[in-house]
C-alpha cells in the first residue's frame, strides 16, 4: 500500500508533468529510467503492473496524438507487425480464458505476462519511430541514438555496481525493498544449493539477464571506446567485465569475448593502438579481480569444468545447453501447440522462441521472427549503403548485438520478466532506427534505377 501510495503521490504527476511541458524526446529517457528501476504497483494484494509499464502506456498516448495528428500510425511495414503481435498476445489470453483453460492464478499469471509484452512492443515502436515524432525541442536522429545507447550502458552500469555493492555490503540490501515483488523483503544474490556458488543479480537482472545482456551489449562499450574517446566507457568496461565475472554465466562470458573480438576486428577506425589499449585494459582488470577476488575466478572454472564433466558423461550439446529440458519442452509444446497460443508457460522452457510458440501459438513466433528479420534486413543496407559510409561502425555493432542477443535466446526467453523486456526491446528499437534512413534511401536508390532501365 505504501508502494502505491509513494507512486501515485510523486513519480506520476512528475511524469504527467513532463508529458504535458517537455519534448517526447526527454519523455522518452524519462521512461526507460523508470524501465530501469520498476517500482512494483499491487492490486489486490498482488504485484499488477509496474512503474515502468504505466509510463509506458502513458507516453503511448503522447504518441499516438502526435502520429495521429500527423496522419502516420502506421509509419513502415514493421509497425503492422507489431500491432499483429500485439493483437496475437491478447487473443491468446482472451481465447483460453473463454474456453476455461485459463482461470484463478493462471489468469492472473497470462494477463501480466500479455500486458508485459504489450507494453514492450509499444516501446519499440516509440523508440524506431522517434524521427516521425520530433519537433523543433528535439534532438537529431542520430544524437538520440547516441543517448539511448549511452543511457543503457550507464544505467546497466549501475545496476551492476548495486549488486556487487550489495554482495560486500549486504546491510544496503533491504534500500532496495521498493523495487522488489511482494513476497520478497531484500535484495540477495543467488546462491546454487549444490556447488554454493553465489552469483550476483539485481531487481531487474537475474544472473542469465546479466551474462546475456552485458554480452550483448559489450560491443556497444566497444562502439564508444573508438568512436567517443571517452574515458568513461573504459570505466563501464571494466564494471562489465566485473558484472560477467560475477554473474558466472558460461554462454555469456563466451558471447562477450566473441564480441568485444569481432568489434575489435571488424569496427573502422580502429587503430592497432587502440586495440592493443583495450586488450591491456581487459587483462589489467581481469588480472585486479582476480588477485582481490580469486573465488569468482575459481567458480567460474568450475562452472565450465562441470559442463565439460556432464558432455565426457555422455550429455549431448543441447541438454547441456538447455540444462536437460528439451525432451519435456518438446512434449509440452507440440501437446498443446495452437493458432493462436495458451497464454501462459507452467514453467520457464530456457529458449525464446519455444517459449513464444507455446505462449503466443504459431503466429505469434511467426510473425515475432518476421519482425526481427525486418530489422535485420534494413541493417544490411545500411551498412552497404554508399549514402551513409560513417555510420557503419554503429550498424555492424547493432547488427553484432543481435546476432550475439539471439543466439543466447537459444537457452534463455528474454520475455519471462516485464523490465527486463522492456529493455531489450529498446535496445532493438534502437538496431531498427540506425538501420532505418540508410535503408530507406537505399531502396529509393534501387527504385530510380529499375525505373531508369524501362524509359
Amino acid at each position: 500500500m505504501l508502494i502505491n501510495i509513494i507512486f501515485i503521490s510523486c513519480l506520476l504527476p512528475l511524469f504527467i508533468y513532463l508529458y504535458l511541458s517537455t519534448s517526447i524526446e526527454k519523455l522518452i529517457y524519462f521512461t526507460i529510467f523508470s524501465v530501469f528501476f520498476p517500482i512494483q504497483i499491487r492490486l489486490f494484494g498482488s504485484d499488477a503492473l509496474t512503474s515502468g509499464s504505466i509510463f509506458i502506456f502513458i507516453l503511448c498516448l503522447r504518441y499516438f496524438i502526435e502520429v495521429y495528428t500527423k496522419r502516420s500510425i502506421f509509419v513502415d511495414i514493421c509497425d503492422y507487425y507489431v500491432y499483429i503481435l500485439i493483437i496475437l498476445s491478447v487473443l491468446s489470453v482472451f481465447i483460453p480464458f473463454l474456453e476455461g483453460e485459463l482461470n484463478g492464478e493462471g489468469l492472473g499469471q497470462a494477463l501480466r505476462r500479455c500486458v508485459a509484452y504489450v507494453s514492450s512492443l509499444l516501446l519499440f515502436v516509440i523508440v524506431k519511430n522517434y524521427e516521425i515524432v520530433r519537433d523543433e525541442r528535439c534532438s537529431s536522429s542520430i544524437d538520440y541514438t547516441e543517448r539511448i545507447i549511452s543511457i543503457t550502458l550507464l544505467l546497466t552500469s549501475i545496476h551492476v555496481c548495486i549488486s556487487i555493492v550489495v554482495v560486500l555490503f549486504p546491510a544496503v540490501a533491504p534500500i532496495f525493498k521498493i523495487f522488489l515483488s511482494k513476497n520478497v523483503d531484500t535484495l540477495e544474490m543467488v546462491k546454487d544449493a549444490k556447488t554454493e556458488i553465489v552469483r550476483i543479480r539485481s531487481f531487474v537482472f537475474s544472473p542469465e539477464k546479466y551474462g546475456e545482456f552485458l554480452a550483448a551489449t559489450g560491443p556497444f562499450i566497444v562502439y564508444k571506446i573508438i568512436n567517443t574517446k571517452s574515458k568513461i566507457w573504459y570505466f563501464c568496461l571494466a564494471i562489465f567485465i566485473s558484472g560477467l565475472i560475477s554473474a558466472n554465466t558460461r554462454s555469456g562470458i563466451i558471447l562477450f569475448v566473441l564480441g568485444i573480438v569481432l568489434s575489435l576486428l571488424f569496427l573502422k577506425k580502429s587503430s592497432f593502438s587502440q586495440r592493443t589499449v583495450f586488450f591491456i585494459f581487459t587483462i589489467s582488470i581481469t588480472i585486479i579481480l582476480i588477485t582481490l577476488q580469486p573465488k569468482l575466478i575459481q567458480d567460474v572454472f568450475f562452472r565450465f569444468n562441470l559442463a565439460v564433466e556432464s558432455y565426457n558423461e555422455g550429455a549431448r550439446f543441447y541438454e547441456i545447453l538447455n540444462r536437460g529440458l528439451w525432451l519435456e519442452v518438446y512434449e509440452v509444446v507440440i501437446s498443446h501447440l495452437t493458432i493462436l497460443g495458451n497464454g501462459i508457460s507452467h514453467f520457464n522452457y530456457h529458449n525464446l522462441y519455444l517459449s513464444i510458440l507455446h505462449q503466443r501459438g504459431i503466429l505469434g513466433l511467426l510473425f515475432f521472427v518476421i519482425l526481427i528479420l525486418c530489422v535485420l534486413k534494413r541493417l544490411k543496407y545500411a551498412y552497404y549503403s554508399k549514402d551513409h559510409p560513417n555510420n557503419r561502425n554503429i550498424v555492424f555493432t547493432c547488427f553484432l548485438f543481435m546476432v550475439l542477443f539471439f543466439i543466447n535466446e537459444m537457452k534463455f526467453e528474454f520475455i519471462r520478466h516485464s523490465s527486463y523486456q522492456q529493455i531489450c526491446w529498446v535496445a532493438l528499437g534502437v538496431c531498427f532506427l540506425v538501420g532505418q534512413s540508410s535503408y530507406t534511401t537505399q531502396k529509393a536508390r534501387v527504385l530510380n534505377d529499375d525505373n531508369a532501365k524501362y524509359k
